[in-house]
């Protein structure tokens, strides 16, 4: 059977080509262009009312870890204290888990102006376990009742205080490998399988998935990745596992490896332990911590670059970005490959310097634009604890007319994986010439996330033999006022010329992948 879509067609290739008409065969595009030919005359047709443009990209979600904290209770948009401990009540009330896990926690964004204490959280829960991760990702707030659950390893790692309850750096990532360790092999596959139909209701058709978070046998990695394969909706799933034990990759047979936890080479700003070349601001004997020794970063890129395999960190300062451009300096001389495409995640913070080795490099940019003039981490507290430092942070404009391909992401369950919304971001920063064009902001989000996994000849752009991975949008995002973008709402998600159709069950996902009719990872 053949589809006509008639309309506003945005294909999003190199040319940024706009057409009229778009037919669609058997999953696979067939024609574009502004006057349909006879032989599709008689094809069903459809009327596009706002806009047919490819389906999104999301370069970078924690999936297992989204899909579970989006099932408790997301504190992101509490306005103070009070807010919070009233959201984890009702959950509380609702639910009654063994223990309240909770997402979103920011001293920036409540009028406290300071994150809740554990005596707060003991008072309102004296006996249930509670741990809160901070917005950032990288820190945690607990109550007596969870602090003493933790194990031996999670109390003795560097950024445990039992004292106050706030949990960092190495004892972080330790202790949210615990905590999601916690739940249950059925609640983990339930989620994961509603984690993809809430992408696809956002316009989102392919994920890059940092998996591995402390599950025994690192169970997330496996789960994710059959039930991933399994999709019969056509969705498409690029694992990636946080991991710098080169074994387990290649056990899996996966092409690539990366992601943050055991794979993050720093920790973040939002509690200033990303690793800079100088002090943070008033913070003369702190420039970060690297969570990595350089030389285990290079031989692990090297090792990986001669297998043939892609690599991506987490490297949000700019000392950490050194390290990863020296390992891939490092392992293109001593194994030179054309286009390895070894990515990184976030680098925030570049010099004028590392951007030119990172376009000389090939080297894509894994980027969370929702991170723009972000209530949660604010543009007054970059400045306050980087200085003039802060003016030059992401400039994406000025990146993407270098060349550098910078492919979006919404780095969930830091911020919800919602492209439009992100879009609007870029498209009306607080500086307006930071402001990138519209059709700079679709190519992050569709070409440039299929170009990041190697994807783009199959997927990413609306042009002729491509797959036809689409999204119907109710209005036209390059006719609208750029302050109107965030109204625009995903009409419908199209995958390989299907329409999406949510409440797939994790069993059937598993069957499809056992019985061999699973896709590639």
């Amino acid at each position: 059977m053949t589809n006509v879509y008639h309309g506003d067609i945005i294909s999003c290739d190199n040319k940024n080509s706009l057409y009229s008409y778009l037919a669609e065969e058997n999953g696979r595009i067939v024609y574009l262009g502004d006057k349909l030919p006879e032989k599709y005359s008689r094809a069903n047709t459809i009327e596009v009312k706002g806009a047919l443009l490819p389906a999104f990209v999301d370069t970078h979600v924690h999936f297992s870890s989204w899909a579970i904290f989006s099932a408790t209770t997301d504190i992101k948009s509490s306005t103070s204290h009070e807010e919070m401990l009233e959201a984890l009540l009702d959950y509380d009330r609702r639910e009654n888990p063994k223990n309240i896990l909770s997402f979103g926690a920011s001293a920036h964004s409540v009028k406290e102006k300071r994150l809740m204490t554990k005596e707060e959280l003991d008072r309102a829960f004296p006996d249930k376990p509670v741990s809160i991760i901070c917005y950032d990702g990288h820190s945690s707030i607990n109550n007596t009742a969870m602090l003493r659950r933790y194990p031996k390893a999670v109390q003795e790692a560097r950024g445990f205080d039992m004292q106050y309850g706030n949990i960092t750096r190495e004892s972080f990532y330790l202790a949210v490998d615990f905590v999601t360790g916690q739940i249950s092999v059925f609640t983990l596959m339930n989620n994961i399988s509603k984690a993809f139909d809430r992408l696809a209701a956002a316009g989102v058709g392919m994920v890059h998935a940092a998996e591995g978070v402390g599950f025994a046998g690192d169970l997330d990695v496996t789960l994710c990745s059959t039930i991933a394969r399994g999709q019969k909706s056509g969705f498409q799933t690029r694992i990636f596992f946080q991991t710098l034990d080169l074994n387990k990759v290649i056990k899996r047979k996966l092409p690539r490896s990366g992601g943050c936890f055991a794979a993050a080479l720093d920790g973040c700003f939002g509690v200033c332990d990303a690793a800079l070349t100088s002090p943070y601001e008033g913070q003369p004997d702190n420039s970060g911590i690297l969570y990595r020794d350089p030389k285990e970063v290079r031989n692990y890129i090297m090792a990986s670059h001669r297998k043939g395999l892609q690599v991506t960190l987490h490297c949000i300062g700019d000392k950490a970005v050194d390290i990863f451009l020296d390992a891939v300096t490092a392992a293109q001389k001593d194994s030179p490959r054309e286009d390895p495409r070894h990515t990184v995640i976030h680098g925030e913070m570049l010099r004028p310097e590392q951007r030119q080795r990172i376009l000389e490099l090939g080297i894509p940019l894994a980027r969370q634009p929702y991170f723009i003039n972000w209530n949660l981490e604010p543009p007054e507290y970059y400045k306050r604890i980087m200085g003039s430092r802060a003016a030059d942070l992401a400039p994406y404009k000025k990146e993407l007319d270098m060349g550098i391909i910078i492919g979006a992401g919404s780095d969930a369950p830091v911020s919800n994986p919602v492209p439009l919304a992100a879009i609007h971001k870029l498209l009306n920063h607080s500086d307006p010439s930071k402001n990138v064009t519209i059709e700079q902001a679709l190519r992050m989000h569709t070409w440039n996330g299929a170009y990041m996994t190697f994807d783009e000849k199959e997927r990413g752009s609306l042009e002729n033999g491509k797959i036809a991975d689409m999204i119907l949008l109710d209005q036209n995002p390059m006719k609208v006022k750029p302050e109107e973008i965030k109204n625009i709402k995903v009409s419908e998600t199209i995958l390989s010329g299907k329409k999406y159709i949510p409440g797939q069950k994790p069993a059937s996902a598993i069957m499809r992948t056992i019985t061999g009719q699973g896709s590639r990872i």
